[in-house]
């Protein structure tokens, strides 16, 4: 497959990364890159030192987040009175590192990483309910990982070692990567032990803190019919329209996914806030890393005429009062306005895939 030039790749990469910082700063909207006016920080300017701040305290203290040494580590270096412009600056440009790495990877193929970097818990990466902390550098030492392993063990092995060190779930795409590709070992055991040093260091009172956290937290996902519908609808914001497109790929690939789909989603619904869809994202980027190339030709027009009828019921779901976003999340997340868009695309894709002449899946 012919490679894009270098201008191509840096004006598309480029563009997508500007609108995507302005979503985060666009007035009006409270996002972690533009916390001025919440009430806990009235003084707050862009960025907000104190509101930042206060976000590295307490991934440093509390027990779940304290295990996670390279972000720790690394905002520790800097002192207070950048730390916002160290946050903003840091979380973006590894954003920015990923995408362009990923399409120098795969050239023209291109789906992987729109339905990655459009899915909601990475285009709304730092607004409510997202939160997002570690995660940027932790799909770019999987990156690293998963480029490197082919022919460079050693260093595919120190930024697995990284991708531990930043999030102990890397785990859950290192093992089955490591298993499609027969590559598993004792080298790589070792480096998988050594991943988890911090984890067991930190963890004298774990079984005890999961207990309570999946008590809590199972009742957290379901309290409510609101609660209930966030926690359906962010699952199907983060994969949608990417378990449509599965059966296209190998068997192998698809089994790996939906054991590891099953897997993570059971342990987000039961032990974390699942709102926070961004913990969806493993079994999401290990599929499409793997992905296979998808043909497209011309949109059939029944197809365009369902994307249309999928946005107007969309439409009619998202601004009736059957259900309304919960908190800070009407205010701060285009939540419905994305709704809608996902309405057009399930119409959109629901119809290529049923008029064959629009797709071949290969």
């Amino acid at each position: 497959m012919q490679n894009f030039s270098k201008t191509k790749t840096y004006a598309f990469g480029g563009i997508f990364f500007l609108i995507f910082l302005g979503i985060h700063f666009f007035p009006g909207k409270i996002s972690m890159f533009n916390y001025w006016d919440w009430n806990e920080f009235p003084d707050a300017g862009v960025p907000s030192n104190k509101y930042i701040q206060s976000v590295i305290d307490y991934h440093r203290e509390f027990p779940s987040f304290a295990r996670r040494w390279f972000t720790n580590f690394y905002f520790n270096l800097f002192p207070q009175k950048i730390i916002g412009y160290v946050f903003i600056f840091s979380e973006w440009m590894a954003m920015v590192a990923l995408g362009f790495f990923w399409i120098k990877r795969n050239g023209s193929h291109l789906l992987p990483i729109l339905l990655f970097f459009l899915s909601f818990p990475i285009l709304f990466a730092w607004f409510p309910s997202q939160y997002t902390f570690e995660e940027p550098f932790l799909w770019l030492f999987l990156f690293g990982f998963i480029s490197y392993l082919p022919k460079h063990q050693l260093s595919s092995m120190a930024f697995a070692l990284l991708a531990l060190f930043t999030r102990e779930t890397a785990i859950f795409i290192i093992l089955p990567w490591l298993w499609l590709e027969k590559r598993l070992s004792i080298p790589w055991g070792i480096i998988m032990v050594l991943g988890f040093i911090p984890f067991w260091g930190l963890s004298q009172n774990f079984g005890s803190e999961l207990k309570a956290r999946w008590e809590e937290l199972l009742h957290y996902n379901f309290q409510n019919q609101t609660f209930a519908i966030e926690t359906i609808l962010y699952f199907f914001f983060t994969f949608f329209p990417t378990l449509l497109f599965l059966p296209g790929q190998k068997k192998e690939d698809r089994n790996a996914f939906l054991i590891l789909l099953l897997f993570n989603t059971l342990l987000i619904f039961c032990g974390a806030k699942a709102r926070e869809s961004r913990l969806h994202l493993l079994p999401l980027f290990f599929i499409l890393m793997r992905w296979q190339p998808i043909k497209f030709s011309k949109f059939h027009r029944k197809s365009i005429l369902l994307a249309i009828l999928g946005m107007i019921l969309a439409g009619f779901f998202f601004y009736s009062g059957f259900w309304s976003p919960s908190g800070a999340l009407v205010e701060t997340v285009w939540v419905r306005e994305y709704g809608i868009l996902w309405g057009g695309l399930f119409g959109l894709t629901a119809g290529m895939l049923i008029f064959e002449k629009s797709t071949e899946l290969r």
